[in-house]
């Protein structure tokens, strides 16, 4: 599977301090994830996307972007492949316009449910999709469906947006794992996910672990973290405030003002495989 991470701060924040110091830094994490990282940053402006097929802990590149970035929001992904070749077009995040998705789990029988779930998604969003992944189809079947709800250029509404993403869920599991039964294969679909647009981010546990951390400062104000392991960084997440694991069937929508609202998603059966 893969690991996931994100921040979203009132300041802009150094990214080498979540993505390479200390304990069980996300560049430590690539060393069992080695099928390539990536990054999606937004530091107020636009946001920037980078990625490699190289393990994060060993590309140059991913350490020059953690010395030499100041961002508000991150999303950060490090791969171990299931569905899709290593390459750089398969890595996380994946982009549409301004939205950004990463993708912690997988598709059971996802070769044979591609075609129905492709025929799924509104044209708008199936034309260009790149990667021969179960994780964009998700992803571009979670806008379709939230397109039918909410206005897709506004960012993250909470309460469509939780209706969006439990549809899509059960979609895919409704076409997924009853095929993966017949054919006596009984692990599920993992369906864990970040999703982020611009000032608006959403973390999602279904299936995989999800944490989140808030803290504030006098200095730099309020900081929300995600991840689907705990990051300890000496001299940055080491002050009394805890990882909180997020329940399953469960997400959290940060918005602009890093207010934080929960939400349980509907109509979704436990995973107990």
């Amino acid at each position: 599977m893969c690991r996931l991470m994100a921040v979203r701060s009132q300041e802009l924040m150094p990214l080498y301090r979540c993505l390479i110091s200390g304990d069980n830094s996300f560049a430590l994490q690539s060393l069992e994830h080695p099928d390539g990282w990536g990054l999606a940053y937004y530091d107020g402006e636009e946001t920037a996307l980078v990625k490699s097929v190289l393990p994060a802990i060993c590309d140059s590149l991913f350490e020059e972007l953690s010395f030499s970035v100041n961002a508000h929001t991150l999303i950060g992904h490090v791969r171990l492949a299931t569905a899709g070749l290593v390459q750089k077009r398969n890595c996380h995040p994946f982009r549409f316009g301004d939205w950004i998705f990463a993708h912690n789990g997988h598709v059971q029988e996802f070769c044979d449910i591609r075609d129905p779930l492709m025929k799924r998604i509104k044209p708008k969003f199936r034309t260009d999709i790149e990667s021969d992944t179960d994780s964009e189809v998700f992803f571009r079947l979670l806008l379709s469906n939230y397109s039918e709800r909410a206005d897709i250029d506004v960012g993250i509404d909470t309460e469509p947006m939780m209706e969006a993403m439990s549809a899509t869920i059960r979609e895919i599991r409704e076409l997924s794992e009853p095929l993966a039964h017949s054919r006596g294969n009984h692990n599920p679909c993992w369906l864990s996910s970040l999703l982020f647009h611009r000032e608006s981010m959403m973390a999602v546990a279904c299936g995989k672990p999800m944490a989140m951390r808030v803290c504030e400062t006098e200095t730099s104000g309020r900081t929300v973290y995600f991840s689907s392991e705990e990051i300890a960084t000496r001299g940055f997440l080491d002050d009394d405030t805890k990882w909180v694991d997020i329940d399953f069937g469960h997400a959290v929508v940060i918005d602009g003002d890093l207010q934080v609202a929960h939400g349980e998603l509907k109509n979704i059966e436990a995973i107990t495989a």
